[in-house]
């Protein structure tokens, strides 16, 4: 113990003299690249520690432990990336107790990673994951110490920027209670086998830290740069987005060791979103049987809880609880008696790495599941002196239902609700409503109520227990009821929910009439602004004067509108250094078109905003959306289709027939806005090897002709100018023998060219034309 508290207490003099001293010099051996450390300015205790970290130079033999805590002192740690010399890997490690003498256990490794002892340093245990990180790429490394039994426990988990998919890494089980991350925080970077000669550099941006007093987030965005020998060849710096560290090689330093740099970035991490699915929930014979999935780019699970219910509304106390799911377990097996008349139902409740919870719940199968599969349901609803006001009958095979109302009075002692009927789409939004008033008359009704899979149906009665009924007719089988039942929609099947269960389409980004786009630049200069009216079938854009972003000398930001054949109406590209003009162009979009946007720095300088709820809509530096009928979804690339025929949006086009010596022989010009063209044809002979050598020929929505004109190659033309109308429907022949050449049909708006052939066929449509041949 005495030799391991020497070392321990040599360590952290190194740490504490190569962050704080640049005047005290240590024995260096001189082929190793200087070590460099980044330590924020406002450290807190913590129990959640994460950090975004890049590097475009990974020499090898390179550790950049970006986490580090407690150095000489209880549970003291640290965990980081490495790039050896075969390969790249994950590392974690934690110094044995000072307190007691007791092991530290892995309690969990990835399939990926292996624990073992070190030492030469101390002595602890270690867990070494191969993780082949990318560089240039950005990865999240997150780490968390929570208590369990007397012991604390520390975890480690990875997201990929890119992917947005989070990896867990390793539990590591510590023999003492009451233990965080301290002080000492920070991350180093170290050449450890002497390849000085060589660069390698670190980029750290999104620091924060989870105040174990008060569970608020510490935004790190004040961070010290220090190198240990700042005589050596290094160099470090920062801006708005990371600050950054390199040595080795003939690198020089531009800053002052201990400078401490600003980073630009939100009071809160950005960790996602957790979600799952629940994939097998069986009670058969005793054994219960629960699965569930996280979601490609949920947050990752922490713990979990499973609470089983007898009754279909899942109120009052369970029957069974499940506690202490741990964070990589993900389903739950085991023998138990369970026993209800009217079925079992269970939640699953699980909390994610940084305390967020979702509940879903579930009927189990083998328990009443088989009541609820039929085809047809009946609702029947009876009031004062069980008179049958109402009935509700739905036929889940052609998934129909029809609600029939008697003109009477409901109940006489009831002023308000006495029952209601809703009917709710997927996303939450009320398809149909109806109240009873208890001492109002109804109006008689007959009405038909589409259903469809994975709608919610919510009904509810004041006197359930024997004035209201439900009904699996094809079982001649009365169900479980209460005073509110919940089902979602399957086919041939009804499914008791909780009401919780339904989506609020309040809170749903996506849904909603109008959204605004809002692209930003240098100095969050806003460059550019996409509106969308989905009430009015309108979307804006307003572009600002001016260059986006003058760093970037290629596309800085896109966007582009296509109709649902995958036809582009409008399109816009951002150079990053280029002047734009001053535009305002309102565009027509239907439910099924596609938005398309593109923004290299869209984290910070992209806004996707909902204008009825106010909620920010998910974003990325690629994302596509289709129009909906109730808002916006998001969509793949590959889900926007390619146009076998395709449509070209504008109003103003210009067709330039061209003969001999590329000599322009006519012209026609179309103005889809004035419903006219005009065909102007140039004094002299086309071209004099050919005879018949152009041809114009438009025709009405009729088919009907209403303008033509053939161009002999011979003939000696003198200059006219002739109009022919243009409808809606219209259809535009043109013929041209040496269309690949001598034929262009522009779009003046966007200078971009139709296809051609040497005969091409168009016909008009509301904002554009159509090829149709």
């Amino acid at each position: 113990m005495k030799k391991k508290s020497l070392l321990i207490g040599v360590m952290t003099l190194l740490i504490v003299i190569g962050i704080g001293s640049s005047n005290i010099k240590l024995v260096y051996a001189y082929t190793n690249a200087t070590a460099m450390y980044v330590g924020p300015v406002n450290e807190k205790k913590s129990d959640i520690m994460t950090v975004d970290w890049s590097t475009t130079k990974n020499a090898p033999n390179t550790y950049w432990a970006v986490h580090n805590w407690n150095a000489g002192g209880e549970a003291g740690g640290y965990a980081g990336f490495q790039q050896r010399t075969d390969r790249r890997t994950l590392h974690f490690a934690i110094w044995d107790p000072v307190s007691v003498r007791q092991p530290i256990e892995a309690e969990y490794l990835s399939s990926s990673s292996t624990s073992s002892r070190f030492g030469g340093e101390g002595e602890g245990m270690k867990v070494e994951t191969n993780y082949d990180w990318t560089p240039n790429s950005w990865y999240k490394m997150t780490m968390r110490n929570w208590q369990e039994d007397g012991h604390t426990k520390f975890g480690q988990w990875v997201r990929d920027e890119s992917t947005k998919e989070w990896k867990q890494i390793a539990v590591l089980d510590f023999p003492v209670a009451n233990v965080n991350f301290g002080w000492g925080t920070g991350m180093f970077q170290e050449d450890w086998a002497g390849n000085g000669q060589d660069v390698r550099n670190a980029r750290l941006k999104n620091l924060y830290s989870r105040s174990v007093l008060n569970k608020d987030w510490n935004s790190l965005y004040q961070q010290k740069i220090t190198s240990q020998y700042p005589d050596k060849n290094w160099n470090g710096g920062g801006n708005s987005e990371y600050v950054w560290v390199e040595a080795g090689g003939n690198t020089k330093p531009s800053m002052t060791s201990g400078q401490i740099f600003n980073i630009n970035q939100p009071s809160k991490p950005d960790v996602g979103t957790l979600d799952f699915d629940i994939t097998n929930t069986k009670y058969e014979n005793n054994y219960l049987n629960i699965s569930w999935k996280l979601k490609n780019q949920s947050t990752p699970q922490f713990k979990g809880k499973i609470e089983i219910y007898n009754n279909p509304s899942m109120t009052g106390t369970p029957i069974k609880t499940i506690n202490n799911i741990k964070s990589y377990e993900n389903s739950v097996e085991e023998n138990c008696q369970l026993s209800s008349s009217t079925g079992l139902y269970a939640k699953v409740i699980i909390n994610d790495l940084f305390d967020n919870i979702i509940t879903k719940t579930v009927t189990l199968v083998g328990s009443n599941e088989s009541n609820y599969k039929g085809s047809n349901f009946t609702f029947d609803f009876k009031g004062y002196s069980d008179q049958q006001f109402a009935k509700l009958n739905l036929n889940l095979d052609k998934l129909t239902s029809k609600l029939t109302v008697e003109n009477i009075k409901t109940h006489y002692y009831f002023n308000d609700s006495y029952a209601s009927i809703l009917v709710q789409n997927n996303l939450g939004q009320t398809i149909f409503y109806k109240d009873f008033i208890g001492n109002k008359v109804n109006d008689a009704m007959v009405k038909d109520i589409p259903l469809k899979e994975g709608y919610y149906l919510t009904v509810k009665h004041r006197e359930y227990s024997n004035r209201f009924f439900i009904t699996n007719v094809d079982k001649n089988l009365s169900l479980d009821k209460g005073a509110t039942n919940t089902y979602k929609i399957s086919k041939n099947q009804l499914n008791p929910i909780s009401e919780s269960e339904i989506p609020d389409p309040n809170k749903n980004p996506y849904i909603g009439k109008h959204f605004d786009f809002t692209f930003k630049g240098l100095g969050d200069w806003l460059f550019g602004q996409l509106t969308l009216d989905l009430s009015s079938n309108q979307a804006k854009v307003d572009i600002k004067k001016g260059e986006p972003h003058v760093y970037f000398k290629d596309s800085y930001a896109s966007l582009s509108i296509k109709d649902n054949e995958g036809n582009t109406v409008y399109t816009k590209d951002f150079i990053g250094d280029k002047t734009n003009n001053a535009l305002v162009k309102n565009i027509s979009i239907k439910i099924g078109y596609y938005i398309t946007i593109n923004h290299q720095e869209s984290k910070d300088r992209l806004l996707i905003t909902n204008l009825d709820n106010k909620l920010e809509l998910e974003k990325d530096n690629n994302i596509n959306y289709k129009i909906t009928d109730s808002g916006l979804s998001k969509v793949s690339e590959s889900e926007i289709p390619n146009p076998s025929k395709p449509t070209y949006y504008g109003t103003e086009l210009n067709t330039l027939f061209k003969g001999y010596a590329d000599r322009v022989f006519a012209e026609m010009k179309m103005d889809l806005t004035k419903k006219q063209a005009t065909v102007t044809t140039n004094s002299g002979v086309p071209h004099s090897y050919f005879n018949e050598y152009a041809t114009i020929l438009i025709q009405n929505s009729k088919k009907e002709t209403v303008y033509s004109k053939k161009f002999i190659g011979t003939y000696n033309y003198q200059s006219n100018s002739e109009t022919a109308p243009l409808e809606e429907g219209s259809i535009i022949t043109i013929i041209h023998l040496e269309s690949k050449d001598r034929l262009k049909i522009i779009n003046t708006e966007n200078l971009s060219e139709l296809e051609k052939a040497d005969s091409v066929t168009y016909k008009v449509i509301n904002g554009g034309l159509k090829k149709i041949s």
